[in-house]
């Protein structure tokens, strides 16, 4: 997967995450994660603790004035497998609280 198509894979993820298309691209880095929740739901709560895998993805940020959100890209797959918005993003995005996503993934 290159920068390009994992730009392109966060950005047409956002409508699934609740982003709005005011979000724009600020920064994207392949980076090796760990990934705690593999296979499970994508949400937006911190994973219980538990075995990790590491893999490669983009890590993907996307800004709006000073508000953030960060998708994790799988670069073998082009899954989305984490998704993170900022303390700031999250209270603006969602002001009845952070919704669980029903977004499976699977390894």
């Amino acid at each position: 997967m290159t920068e390009m198509q994992a730009i392109q894979k966060a950005m047409d993820s956002r409508a699934q995450f609740g982003v709005p298309t005011s979000f724009a691209p600020m920064e994207a880095q392949k980076r090796y994660i760990e990934l705690v929740r593999d296979g499970q739901k994508v949400t937006t709560k911190a994973p219980a603790p538990g075995p990790v895998r590491d893999l490669i993805a983009w890590v993907i940020t996307l800004t709006h004035d000073a508000r953030t959100v960060e998708f994790a890209i799988e670069d073998s797959t082009a899954e989305v497998v984490r998704f993170t918005p900022s303390r700031s993003a999250a209270l603006d995005l969602y002001p009845s609280g952070v919704p669980t996503f029903d977004r499976e993934v699977t390894p």
